[in-house]
């Protein structure tokens, strides 16, 4: 599930995630695995992701291009530019485009893994306490044998690290037992890890193994009619020594290629560092003129608090203005009642004494007739 998915994300180095097993596929999961070390802020951000790319560039076998239009999409997303120019990236958008991968290839199910154990599944079998191989296999103690297992079963061996609740889940007759050759393992001694200042460099040989084939994959590992190829360690060449006189033509053929190889590595770093130079530069451009622009948009912003504030303040005048308006209206009414009220009285006592007038001409009338 998801759940176990974010539990199984270490949140400190482990051997496990070495990139050392020559499988970029590999590499390139154990990369994304480790994004809560490896890209856990924008400086390890900038640092690592040109690895992450140079992987991504790579053709991949069992992961589908969905997953990774799927991953590049989310990047982008995350940096907020096309293709990933702009290497200023959101580090939370960064790790959620990180585990979002993870979830489509366990969905797919179609990515294997390596890991290295001083053990055989058969060992492994016949124990009563997985801990002690687990531990082993995460925090590599030995790189006796190789095997090659699921994604969601190298999930579970995470899981197991921290939770043995989880050995139930370790499927082991399923690990394909690897013979990898002498030349598949030769690593650059100067090889950059994508954590600080850390270098791996192992070489390996393989017992009873032809030198024709370089990786095959052998048969599922019975309980006991197969017994598995070792893998033994080949002891490390010591530094090479030249003195200020020494010329390439006195150097071995190992040497010489050894040398060359690291005037590669250093003019790719050189590159890299160049390249870096120019992104920071462009970077520090960006973010002079995002503080240009923050500075005008705080600038509008103000006047437009300013403005607030006379437009409330007119607000209150001509609020007050329409009660005094109110009140006075109220007054004219009242007023305009008032002499009404006067005038229908006037007109009422002038009537009165008009009907009063009125009847006494008719009783004088009556009076002069009755004489008469």
């Amino acid at each position: 599930s998801k759940v176990q998915i974010r539990q199984a994300i270490p949140n400190n180095y482990l051997s496990i995630l070495d990139l050392d097993s020559g499988n970029s596929e590999d590499e390139l999961i154990k990369l994304v695995l480790s994004y809560k070390i490896a890209f856990f802020n924008q400086q390890q951000i900038v640092k690592n992701f040109p690895i992450l790319k140079n992987y991504m560039d790579q053709k991949a076998q069992n992961i589908s291009k969905k997953s990774i239009k799927s991953l590049i999409k989310n990047l982008e997303r995350a940096s907020n530019t096309k293709f990933c120019r702009n290497l200023d990236f959101n580090p939370q958008l960064f790790q959620d485009a990180m585990l979002q991968f993870i979830y489509d290839l366990v969905d797919e199910d179609q990515v294997f893994m390596f890991v290295f154990t001083p053990y055989t599944t058969t060992q492994m079998l016949q124990m009563d306490d997985l801990q002690l191989p687990i531990d082993e296999i995460c925090h590599g103690a030995s790189q006796r044998y190789q095997y090659k297992l699921k994604l969601s079963q190298f999930l579970i061996i995470l899981l197991s690290s921290s939770d043995p609740k989880y050995f139930a889940e370790l499927q082991l007759k399923s690990w394909r037992l690897f013979a990898v050759s002498e030349e598949q393992f030769q690593k650059d001694q100067q090889q950059k890890s994508y954590f600080e200042n850390r270098i791996t460099a192992d070489a390996y040989e393989v017992v009873n193994q032809s030198s024709e084939s370089s990786v095959h994959e052998s048969q599922f590992l019975s309980d006991k009619l197969v017994s598995p190829v070792q893998v033994t360690p080949i002891e490390k060449q010591k530094p090479l020594q030249f003195s200020n006189n020494l010329k390439e033509s006195e150097l071995s053929p190992i040497e010489f290629s050894e040398i060359q190889e690291m005037r590669t590595f250093l003019q790719k770093e050189q590159q890299q560092t160049e390249q870096m130079k120019t992104n920071l530069q462009k970077m520090l451009k960006q973010r002079l003129e995002k503080q240009r622009l923050k500075n005008e948009q705080l600038a509008v912003q103000k006047q437009l608090k300013s403005c607030k504030q006379e437009l409330s303040i007119m607000q209150i005048r001509i609020d007050d203005v329409q009660e005094y308006f109110g009140i006075l209206q109220q007054q004219l009414i009242e007023k305009i009642v008032q002499r009404q009220s006067k005038v229908q009285k006037a007109k009422k006592l002038k009537l009165q004494k008009l009907y009063s007038d009125l009847m006494g001409l008719k009783s004088q009338m009556a009076k002069k007739y009755k004489l008469a």
